[in-house]
């Protein structure tokens, strides 16, 4: 069953952007050692064509969040912005166009794309998916289970 999100790419710009905003905001002060973080996101073995990925601390790890951009299945967060050191909560979100559209809430004369859901919410608004973050580049990759 697909999952349709209305409006979909205005809130991913929007929470990339908060991600951004909080990593770089404390940028001329000391803080925990981060990390750059690259790979690759599919799910049953298609890439995401776009979506967000996020590490957020746990398990007693302390620090900002980080998250980056996913696009035709790659994400790629620098060390400048990449997440802290430690254990890690993963949240992966990914759409894709229908072929739909429908009007603009703030323009009913545009049409803008439809977009549904390519990654289930136990990978994101359910995620229990942990990895650890080492010095230097890490390398992870995600393989999902669709729906």
């Amino acid at each position: 069953m697909d999952k349709i999100l209305l409006g979909w790419p205005i809130r991913a710009v929007i929470i990339s952007t908060g991600f951004f905003i909080v990593t770089i905001g404390c940028g001329g002060q000391k803080g925990p050692e981060r990390a750059s973080v690259h790979g690759t996101v599919t799910v049953d073995g298609q890439p995401v064509e776009q979506g967000t990925i996020s590490f957020a601390p746990t398990d007693g790890n302390e620090g900002p969040s980080a998250g980056g951009n996913i696009e035709n299945g790659q994400y790629d967060i620098p060390i400048k912005l990449g997440p802290v050191l430690g254990m890690h909560l993963v949240a992966i979100t990914g759409t894709q166009e229908t072929g739909q559209t429908r009007p603009a809430p703030t323009n009913p004369s545009i049409q803008i794309p439809i977009m549904r859901l390519t990654v289930p919410p136990q990978y994101n608004t359910n995620s229990q998916l942990k990895r650890e973050i080492l010095a230097g580049e890490n390398e992870l990759s995600f393989e999902l289970e669709g729906f």
